[in-house]
């Protein structure tokens, strides 16, 4: 599936089981992209290409670094209206 190493637990380290969440929503809403790549076997590899599930993990940390979600307290407008719209609808991570 792409990890870095054996354990696949360590590569969530810095996302935590929102990107776990985020992999699981690609695959369920989108199954034929997900398999796509999830199962490359053919084709040309570019020496730049990353592990597909690792990329989505980090891609969630991206996410959660521009909106400051580590924080304890709301610092900016955007993350103060994401906090709020996850209040009242845990689906709002998947928009």
């Amino acid at each position: 599936m792409g990890w870095q190493g054996r354990d696949p637990s360590t590569d969530f380290r810095g996302a935590g089981f929102i990107s776990l969440e985020n992999l699981l929503f690609f695959a369920k809403t989108f199954s034929a992209s997900f398999q796509r790549l999830l199962q490359k076997q053919s084709g040309n590899r570019a020496t730049w290409e990353y592990p597909f599930a690792v990329a989505g993990v980090n891609i969630t940390f991206m996410i959660m670094q521009m909106l400051d979600l580590q924080s304890t307290k709301p610092r900016t407008f955007v993350k103060a209206v994401f906090v709020q719209m996850l209040s009242g609808r845990t689906s709002a991570v998947y928009i």
